[in-house]
């Protein structure tokens, strides 16, 4: 049954529309081709409507890919580990030291630490000397 002009949709339908916007917002479509697909859809909302679903689904991604990040670099890490074992069972030099540098990378070891890291850093450089002057004494 359509809705008369100013009636809310029901709270599912909505959120119905704002996952199906987030996909399409994930597919690249510009504005316009979501306004033209939730029209084709027969949504018969407004485009101020679709406007704030946008909104809302940009939130939602993004809420969404700041909850998944640890796990995603987990996901990443393992991966290059794998990368990189069967590339040095193979022999492949060159892939090893590309999935070592891709792994640098996602860590951010190639970042310019700041004092305080660093200090940390000369800290523990400092005590394995130490250790290693201990141990040869």
């Amino acid at each position: 049954m359509p809705r008369k002009r100013g009636e809310s949709l029901p709270p599912k339908e909505r959120e119905a529309n704002i996952s199906s916007v987030a996909d399409m917002l994930l597919m690249g479509m510009p504005t316009r081709q979501i306004y033209s697909n939730a029209e084709q859809r027969g949504w018969n909302v407004s485009r101020r409507s679709i406007d704030q679903y946008i909104a809302q689904a940009q939130k939602n991604i993004q809420r969404d890919s700041q909850k998944s990040r640890p796990l995603r670099i987990s996901i990443a890490d393992r991966r290059l580990d794998l990368v990189w074992q069967k590339a040095f069972t193979a022999n492949d030099y060159k892939t090893c030291l590309a999935a070592v540098k891709e792994s640098n990378e996602l860590f951010g070891l190639y970042e310019k630490p700041d004092a305080a890291e660093a200090a940390d850093y000369a800290q523990i450089v400092e005590a394995a000397y130490r250790k290693r002057a201990e141990a040869a004494l």
